[in-house]
């Protein structure tokens, strides 16, 4: 991204490399700007370009201005990617959707993908927890035994209040 505004390369390495400092002690602190690097106070680097203050000052605020049209021109560009990245995923949705509905169970393949299809695991699922046999729960406050309950409905038993049901099944793309 191009710069709004013409700054001082030299002012704004400067400013880059500051960092507070107390020069002075708990009891009188006194802060002040220094090179990370040299060490050297801030304003005699400043000195050393020969430049007036007002100079200093009005390149350090264009660079502020450039950085905030960057920070701008960034944030805008993130917002710009979720919103393709939400339509991506809702067109994968669709596209899967068209597979699961006229390819169901069956196995594609080319050199570049795969279909294939894994059953889901059965689950239990409470219809109705009051009609559960309490010798399908567990100790101290009643709670249903889904391992037991599974069991017992994969045995052919019939459990009031429980039917085995599965998920769709995954679809495996490669």
């Amino acid at each position: 991204m191009g710069l709004l505004y013409d700054t001082n390369e030299k002012i704004t390495a400067i400013a880059e490399k500051a960092v507070e400092i107390n020069m002075g002690d708990d009891e009188n602190p006194q802060i002040e700007l220094v090179n990370s690097e040299t060490g050297e106070l801030l304003t005699a680097e400043f000195k050393k370009l020969n430049l007036k203050k007002s100079n200093i000052m009005l390149s350090l605020a264009k660079e502020i201005k450039n950085l905030k049209a960057k920070e701008n021109a960034l944030k805008a560009e993130s917002e710009s990617f979720s919103s393709r990245a939400k339509s991506a995923e809702s067109k994968r949705k669709q596209f899967e959707y068209i597979i699961r509905k006229y390819g169901y169970g069956e196995t594609f393949e080319d050199g570049q993908a795969i279909i294939k299809w894994r059953k889901s695991p059965e689950k239990v699922e409470i219809l109705n927890e009051d009609d559960i046999p309490r010798e399908y729960g567990k100790e101290s406050k009643f709670s249903p035994d889904i391992t037991r309950i599974k069991q017992a409905l994969k045995a052919g038993e019939i459990v009031k209040g429980c039917v085995l049901t599965r998920n769709d099944d995954c679809l495996i793309i490669k």
